[in-house]
């Protein structure tokens, strides 16, 4: 597990602009945990510059908005395709 970046802004289309603050890039479908390791949601895309790149994560709990601010951690373990 490594952490992936801090939430930057939750998106009118319900998603959560995650700025990543790692070298690695996750896999489109990583899951991306919380800091208390429960699952927020999953990476749908990865844009911006190849320099500071942001990844798009689909959450799958209530009130994502509150998660703005907060570390996400990624899983190093190939996603699965289950979307």
């Amino acid at each position: 597990m490594f952490r992936l970046g801090t939430v930057v802004r939750y998106t009118g289309n319900r998603n959560l602009l995650v700025l990543l603050e790692s070298k690695e890039i996750p896999s489109i479908g990583s899951e991306v945990l919380g800091k208390k390791l429960q699952v927020v949601g999953r990476v749908v895309d990865i844009l911006g510059p190849v320099a500071k790149p942001y990844a798009l994560v689909k959450p799958s709990v209530e009130g994502p908005e509150d998660y703005v601010g907060q570390p996400l951690y990624a899983d190093r373990r190939r996603a699965t395709r289950r979307m």
